[in-house]
């Protein structure tokens, strides 16, 4: 709650709803706008660390940073590796490689898709109803 509420700690902005962060297990994902919000972040976790003695300690080894918008070109050392592959947030894979997003994020569900309709169709059964003389009646 803290780190949501604070107002120095500047979050992505999708709509009309400011993100910055999202936890699932031992998992935290930041969002923040600029290097100055990380380093905040980072010293309000190191502080919670102190106070409540649990330890969150940033594990270096599986930490990266994607920097977005006018960041990525100029990223800033803040001390974590810092990747130019794609990265998957929440089910989407983020990149500037436009056709390699499509993929990813597209072009796979398609082939899913193609692949289950193509399944169930050779499964249909025959649907031909025919009336007393042999004539098909409707052929589904």
């Amino acid at each position: 709650m803290v780190i949501r509420k604070n107002k120095e700690i500047e979050g992505i902005t999708l709509g009309k709803n400011e993100i910055k962060l999202s936890i699932f297990a031992d998992d935290l994902t930041t969002f923040v706008k600029n290097p100055q919000s990380f380093r905040l972040l980072v010293m309000l976790l190191e502080n919670f660390d102190n106070i409540s003695g649990l330890t969150l300690k940033i594990n270096e080894g599986k930490t990266e940073t994607y920097w977005l918008g006018s960041l990525h070109a100029a990223p800033e050392d803040i001390g974590i590796s810092t990747v130019n592959k794609p990265m998957k947030i929440w089910g989407i894979y983020f990149t500037y490689d436009w056709p390699k997003y499509q993929e990813l994020n597209f072009e796979s569900i398609v082939k899913v898709y193609q692949i289950i309709s193509q399944s169930l169709e050779s499964e249909k059964p025959n649907t031909s109803w025919t009336n007393t003389d042999n004539q098909d009646v409707h052929n589904a």
